[in-house]
């Protein structure tokens, strides 16, 4: 039998990949379950699949706090 705990979090990770999709432009901002970074920060603008399967960082530097 496997663990009830590790399904249920397979299942949620699934559900929030699935509810980033469909609301894509809303959930910028929402912190991912897996690496705590936000979804705007991922390459792909979407949260990890998986514990096993972090997805890359990426972070913008527009410049806005150096000095001219």
């Amino acid at each position: 039998m496997k663990d009830i705990d590790a399904e249920a979090r397979k299942v949620v990770l699934n559900l929030d990949h699935l509810m980033a999709q469909v609301d894509y432009e809303y959930n910028r901002h929402q912190s991912c379950l897996v690496c705590k970074e936000k979804y705007k920060h991922h390459e792909d603008g979407l949260p990890c699949i998986s514990d096993d399967k972090r997805k890359r960082i990426v972070k913008f530097n527009h410049g806005r706090h150096t000095k001219r």
